[in-house]
């Protein structure tokens, strides 16, 4: 099974265009064509539903996509550590869950630079669900998450506890009057069960972001409150930009790392632990000043 088929399908799921998928890959409409009649016939089974306004995938399409992916994931990375230098000692994948992304991604990228640098690293941001599949089909080495889930072979080691607090633009804020100007960070299913269980009245979000730093830009330039990470607006807060809700509920989200036990690349896995323990511990000894 060719893994140019395999693209192609993929590119065409995307764009639902044979035209478009061509395009995009560079080939011709007959060429693409062909790559997807073959695929089928490996397959012996139609990936696609065509019609007059374009191409959908067909109920065994839907179901080879997920296979489709970590074929490519897999050959992209392969060929990515084929084409080293011979001073690089291997290649890193790390995810980190989006409402972390600002406080962690920096740091960790900064140690590795400074303490590994011969290996090749790869940095994303996911929800949590899409990280630890990733991670399970070998496209991450290590992730941060808030919603672990127990995966055969795959160690899960208690990182940072994240505490949020309640701050406004305004100081004179209540917890009970939250509704206007409100942006909800979604931190994960934990915190937004503790949310709802803390409001007296339902609340509606004027907006619902995964980033956190993106609710602090949005409160700083139009007003309103979020649930942000104390250690992260502690200057907003001492500038007297930002005000602590008194009455409202002190939050925490507890963060995870996950890894393989057992790893061809083992060195890099116990480097980009490390990195992600001394960040933490960093981050501590910055909030104990």
């Amino acid at each position: 099974m060719s893994i140019q088929r395999i693209l192609t399908f993929l590119e065409v799921a995307e764009s639902g265009s044979i035209i478009k998928a061509a395009k995009k890959l560079n080939l011709t409409q007959s060429a693409a064509s062909t790559r997807i009649k073959l695929l089928e016939d490996d397959l012996s089974q139609p990936l696609f539903v065509r019609s007059a306004s374009g191409m959908r995938l067909s109920p065994a399409g839907e179901r080879f996509r997920p296979y489709a992916l970590r074929m490519a994931r897999a050959w992209q990375q392969g060929r990515q550590n084929m084409s080293q230098r011979e001073d690089v000692k291997g290649s890193l994948s790390v995810a980190i869950q989006l409402t972390s992304w600002a406080r962690l991604s920096h740091d960790w990228i900064g140690w590795m630079h400074a303490n590994a640098p011969n290996y090749l690293l790869r940095v994303e941001s996911d929800w949590s669900r899409g990280m630890i599949r990733n991670l399970a089909d070998g496209y991450f080495d290590v992730i941060v998450t808030s919603v672990p889930t127990m995966v055969p072979g795959y160690v899960i080691e208690p990182y940072i506890s994240e505490k949020l607090i309640l701050v406004a633009t305004t100081p004179d804020l209540s917890f009970a009057n939250l509704d206007k100007g409100y942006v909800h960070v979604d931190w994960g299913p934990q915190f937004n069960e503790k949310f709802n269980l803390a409001v007296v009245m339902p609340v509606t979000p004027t907006v619902t972001v995964g980033l956190s730093d993106l609710a602090l830009q949005i409160i700083l330039r139009d007003g309103g409150s979020a649930y942000l990470s104390e250690h992260v607006v502690q200057e907003q807060i001492d500038r007297q930009e930002l005000f602590v809700v008194a009455d409202a509920p002190e939050m925490t989200v507890q963060h995870y790392l996950m890894y393989p036990k057992v790893h061809h690349n083992s060195e890099g896995i116990r480097l980009a632990v490390e990195a992600f323990r001394v960040v933490a511990e960093r981050q501590a000894e910055t909030v104990m000043v």
